[in-house]
């Protein structure tokens, strides 16, 4: 019989589970069950609702890609003399 070695990283705050199993519709780990998600938002930094979007989808946007933020390809547009 085998064995594999099982280690687990966690990669997310309490806060950021909460938040992303409120997005995904799942039910959150059993560390972060008791937080509320509009409260989480609120400590990620998220507290006026963007537009047309619901305050969740942008924390969701910067869970996912904060990791990566530096890695992402960097442009602009000029028109008219204006960034």
């Amino acid at each position: 019989m085998s064995y594999t070695r099982r280690s687990t990283v966690d990669l997310f705050t309490s806060d950021e589970h909460t938040v992303l199993a409120e997005w995904f519709g799942a039910e959150p780990p059993s560390f972060s069950k008791d937080i509320d998600a509009d409260e989480a938002s609120n400590r990620l930094g998220f507290v006026e609702r963007p537009g047309h979007y619901q305050l969740i989808d942008p924390a969701v946007a910067f869970i996912v890609l904060e990791n990566v933020e530096k890695r992402l390809p960097q442009w602009a547009v000029v028109r008219e003399d204006t960034l």
